[in-house]
């Protein structure tokens, strides 16, 4: 196994690129929850390899309250990516995991920034590197996994030989999705780590159909043609 990198200090600059890139991300691949185009304050501690934000008005909510986000963004092996995002409701009562996420920004050390939401989220992929080549490999290997576990229960019977699509990403995103040619079946892929090895990646099928419906001509216009041998 690839010895492990050093850890690097994370900039406020890497932290903003790396939420703002985040915030695209989910306005394209996701539920376009965050709105784009405005100016926001933005409290942000950074801490080693990591940085812990806090930002109210972010995202909108389907509830209706003004919510506010809370984003721990790390980098490791040249990947700057948000490690965890979650949405609290302001107004209410804090509970304990808002009242300790607060006290993870609101403490000595704590910045308070500008943050723009990027208003034009056209998917522009990073070029080709040595880190997005290993998370590749990655997903292949994972899907193959996948996949031939489902052969083997009986829950499916998918060809020794698939052909997939693989929706491009960039090194940062915190999942992709791969389409599977012959079912029209749709895969989630979730990093689970900041540093992705095989066993590190989590295979999901996505069964929505509105989120299949959304997903498969996006995938279909950035996909990279890949071919997996599946067991069964």
């Amino acid at each position: 196994m690839r010895a492990a990198p050093a850890a690097a200090e994370i900039t406020t600059i890497q932290a903003i690129d790396a939420i703002q890139r985040y915030a695209c991300f989910d306005n394209y691949w996701g539920d376009g929850a965050v709105l784009g185009g405005r100016t926001l304050s933005m409290s942000i501690r950074k801490d080693g390899d990591r940085a812990f934000a806090w930002i109210e008005d972010f995202e909108r909510s389907p509830n209706g309250p003004r919510t506010a986000s809370f984003l721990e963004v790390f980098t490791y092996d040249g990947r700057t990516t948000i490690a965890l995002h979650l949405q609290y409701h302001l107004g209410f009562a804090p509970a304990d995991d808002e009242l300790f996420d607060r006290s993870r920004v609101f403490r000595n050390g704590v910045e308070v920034v500008t943050l723009t939401a990027p208003s034009d989220c056209t998917p522009r992929f990073d070029p080709d590197t040595p880190l997005k080549e290993r998370m590749l490999d990655s997903i292949r290997t994972a899907v193959a996994e996948r996949l031939s576990d489902f052969n083997k229960n009986g829950i499916s019977n998918y060809s020794m030989r698939l052909g997939i699509l693989m929706g491009n990403f960039n090194a940062d995103y915190p999942r992709a999705f791969v389409l599977v040619a012959e079912t029209g079946e749709i895969f989630g892929i979730n990093f689970g780590s900041y540093y992705p090895q095989p066993g590190e990646v989590y295979v999901y099928p996505i069964f929505r159909p509105y989120e299949i419906e959304a997903l498969r001509p996006k995938i279909e216009m950035f996909g990279i043609p890949m071919q997996i041998d599946v067991g069964g």
